[in-house]
Order: structure tokens, then C-alpha cells, then sequence
């Protein structure tokens, strides 16, 4: 009886010895990551009027010419845009007058820069704004608004109109323009359409700003 006993208390070890090897198995693994970081570019444009000096009209009468050029620019890392401007208005004093009428004529002088079109309540420039000078000749990152009139050293833009009388003697006159630009690519705009050729819908258009800003 002994013998039979010490037989299945070894039997008995080598089962647990059995389960121990088993215990230290594993699978042959590996392990990775990778990141990316995408950077997102933004539309950025800067306005401006680089022959306007408010100082020159401070007296003006009638038929006086002004110059208020208008330009849009493409700023530096910006990515290309489009282009629009809201139908400008004249304001003197409590009454209001558009820059252009419906049929494109102007009270105020005024002659439209090419390649810009009416639709809705917008001026839109149908070519693109870029900084990519890949092609020489082809890049256009700045644009005017308004034709430039007049003879050397007398050139306008708009001129008051001669028509105006005592009813608008101390008036002042304020000509404010509203620039918006979205993203070139990815949006095909449809001159041809009645109104929101960008087809942005009610989305409105929101300031660009920098994180210092």
C-alpha cells in the first residue's frame, strides 16, 4: 500500500508541474504608434486705401473729385480666397444713397473695377486672390474695388455729386466699405446664379483673427 501511495503523490507533482510549464507561455506581440499633426491654414485679407487722406476733404462743395481707393490683399500664409463686398451706401447725413445704382450707373462718379459682378446685396470678385507665384503673370493677390479716374496728379475714384444743393451744405459724407473672403479651395462659386453664388447660405462670415489678437 505504501508503494501505491508514493505513486500517485508523484503522479500527483508532476500534474502540478505540468500546469506550471503551462502558466509560463505567452504570444509572440509587438507594439506601435504613429502621429500625425495636420495643420489647418485660415483666409486672412487686409483692406486698405492707400491714396485716401481724410484731412483733404474737410471742405468739399459740389463736383469735387475724392479718392477713395479701395484694395484687397492677400495676407502673407493666407490660403486663397475668394472675394466679395457688400453693396456700398453713402451716407449724408440722415439720408442714404447707394455708391451704384441698379443698372450699374452712379450718382457718385463712380466706374466699377473689372472683373467684379453684382448679385444680391454683393460685389463679388470672380477670380481668385493667391500668393502662389508658381506661374509668372498669374498671380493676383491684390485688387481695387473702384476704377481710378482723372488726369495725372487729379485722380478720383468718386466725386460729389453736382447735383446736390443747400439740402446737404455741412453735411458729412461717409463712404465705409465691408469685405468678406472665403476659402478658393473646395468652393466653386456660380456667377450665374441669382444670389449666393458661394452658396454659403444664412452661414455668416466671420472675422479671422490670430491667437495674439
Amino acid at each position: 500500500m505504501k508503494k501505491k501511495k508514493i505513486a500517485l503523490a508523484v503522479a500527483a507533482v508532476g500534474l502540478l508541474g505540468a500546469l506550471a510549464v503551462g502558466q509560463t507561455l505567452a504570444w509572440f506581440t509587438d507594439k506601435d504608434s504613429v502621429s500625425n499633426n495636420m495643420v489647418l491654414n485660415h483666409v486672412d485679407i487686409e483692406i486698405d486705401e492707400p491714396n485716401y487722406n481724410e484731412e483733404d476733404y474737410q471742405s468739399l462743395i459740389p463736383g469735387d473729385p475724392i479718392m477713395k481707393d479701395l484694395t484687397v490683399t492677400l495676407a502673407d500664409g493666407s490660403s486663397d480666397a475668394w472675394v466679395r463686398l457688400k453693396a456700398p451706401v453713402v451716407e449724408v447725413g440722415d439720408k442714404t444713397f447707394p455708391l451704384f445704382n441698379e443698372d450699374g450707373s452712379s450718382d457718385f462718379g463712380a466706374v466699377l473695377a473689372e472683373d467684379w459682378v453684382k448679385i444680391g446685396d454683393y460685389y463679388y470678385y470672380t477670380k481668385i486672390l493667391t500668393n502662389d507665384t508658381a506661374v509668372p503673370g498669374t498671380s493676383v493677390n491684390t485688387i481695387e474695388f473702384l476704377a481710378v479716374q482723372g488726369e495725372t496728379g487729379e485722380e478720383y475714384t468718386i466725386k460729389v455729386p453736382g447735383s446736390w444743393n443747400n439740402d446737404y451744405a455741412d453735411a458729412t459724407l461717409v463712404l465705409d466699405y465691408d469685405v468678406e473672403a472665403v476659402q478658393a479651395r473646395n468652393i466653386t462659386p456660380d456667377f450665374t446664379a441669382a444670389d449666393d453664388p458661394w452658396g454659403l447660405g444664412t452661414e455668416p462670415v466671420v472675422e479671422y483673427t490670430t491667437a495674439a489678437e
